[in-house]
């Protein structure tokens, strides 16, 4: 294989690889956060969207990878539709029969509802993931600003405001529990402010922007 064509093949996949991992960690938070949320909210909050983005990053190199071999060989919006719905569904009963450490996971309906959230998940996103995303932007005026610039000011925002009310929660509970490790509690009730945070704001612009998204014509 000469250089040329290597280049051309890794410009093809990249776009997509990159908008499948997007994806697939950005679900994975915001899934991982709602299953430890069931379980024990902030504290499981945290650690399922943590697991979550571990999981849904790995799904989507894999989903990724296989979504550009269906573009080069074709326009299927069917057949993209149903590699992603496999993988993704398939990453979701591999991670959820591993994860025993959540309780909801350890039931064969936690499991299969699990699944399912996953698999029309991935049917939904995998045509744009494959074949790209119309360009959306927000804002009134001549320079309306992108998408990608109200996301990451959001998540930022989200992430700020998370951490400022855990590191108070932390600080006020450390106290009064045992005023040396007041400031341990306080970093710590910052960490778990900033995740639970972030998995809502991605939750709530999910549910906001994703029915206006469609694959590129």
């Amino acid at each position: 294989m000469s250089r040329s064509n290597a280049d051309s093949r890794l410009a093809a996949i990249g776009p997509v690889l990159a908008r499948a991992i997007c994806f697939g960690c950005g679900a994975g938070v915001v899934i991982g956060g709602v299953v430890g949320t069931i379980d024990w909210p902030v504290v499981g909050t945290f650690f399922g969207a943590s697991v979550g983005a571990f999981v849904g990053a790995g799904a989507g190199i894999v989903d990724g990878l296989v979504l550009a071999g269906v573009a080069r060989a074709g326009r299927s919006v069917w057949i993209a539709r149903l590699a992603s719905a496999v993988v993704s569904s398939g990453s979701a009963w591999i991670g959820a029969s591993r994860a025993n450490e959540f309780r909801s996971l350890q039931h064969v309906f936690g499991q299969v509802a699990l699944v399912m959230v996953c698999l029309l998940l991935g049917a939904a996103l995998g045509p744009m993931i494959a074949y790209g995303l119309e360009p959306i932007s927000f804002g009134r005026g001549p320079t309306p600003r992108p998408l990608s610039h109200i996301v990451s000011r959001l998540l930022l925002w989200a992430a700020a405001i998370g951490a400022g009310l855990g590191a108070m929660a932390g600080l006020i509970i450390g106290i009064f529990a045992y005023l040396p490790t007041a400031p341990f509690a306080a970093i710590e009730g910052a960490v778990l402010g900033t995740m639970s945070a972030v998995m809502l704001t991605l939750l709530l612009g999910a549910a906001a922007v994703l029915p206006r998204l469609r694959m590129r014509r």
